[in-house]
């Protein structure tokens, strides 16, 4: 008997080791997915901003056309 709860205690070791390296790549796979997330809300941010400055450039060059006055 005592044989058998050795190899239980073992398996349960084990089996704790694994869950324990499970857990902590899946916070690490999560943190990476958040960061490109992040890095695409600011690049999309940055986009829409640039975007909108264009807009913003081309509309006074036609106020500013000759006879627009």
């Amino acid at each position: 008997i005592v044989k058998a709860l050795g190899i239980l205690c073992f398996l349960l070791l084990v089996i704790v080791a694994v869950l324990t390296i499970k857990i902590f790549q899946y916070s690490q796979h999560k943190q990476e997915i958040n960061e490109t997330l992040n890095h695409y809300h600011n690049c999309s941010n940055m986009q829409r901003d640039f975007n909108l400055k264009e807009e913003m450039l081309t509309n006074k060059s036609i106020d500013c056309r000759p006879g627009n006055e």
